[in-house]
């Protein structure tokens, strides 16, 4: 409906550091050679850390904020990203939806 916000509860990009993390982890990974072109290992291990950290805290915030709203759908953001979710949920409507990004 319009006005329904959309709330993100984690950093965007955890799967992105835990594969990083596991190329660098395989010395013969065919997708290493450019990865050490465009980071460290160090950061690489600080993302990991970091996006680990995200994913084992459970979504109480999610939760609190998606009662006090009177959430009306939710989903994940894995590696069809924030655009392919959303078409799913979109797709899934009986009213027209329409996205405002600002």
């Amino acid at each position: 409906s319009i006005g329904d916000l959309i709330v993100l509860t984690k950093p965007l990009g955890t799967q992105v550091a835990v594969n990083a993390f596991k190329w660098y982890c395989n010395p013969i990974h065919p997708k290493l050679p450019k990865l050490k072109e465009i980071t460290s290992f160090e950061e690489v291990c600080e993302a990991y850390e970091s996006a680990t950290a995200s994913m084992i805290r459970l979504n109480r915030i999610g939760a609190k904020l998606m009662k006090k709203y009177g959430a009306t759908a939710a989903t994940d953001v894995t590696g069809f990203g924030i655009l392919g979710h959303a078409d799913n949920l979109a797709k899934s409507q009986i009213r027209e939806v329409t996205f405002i990004i600002k």
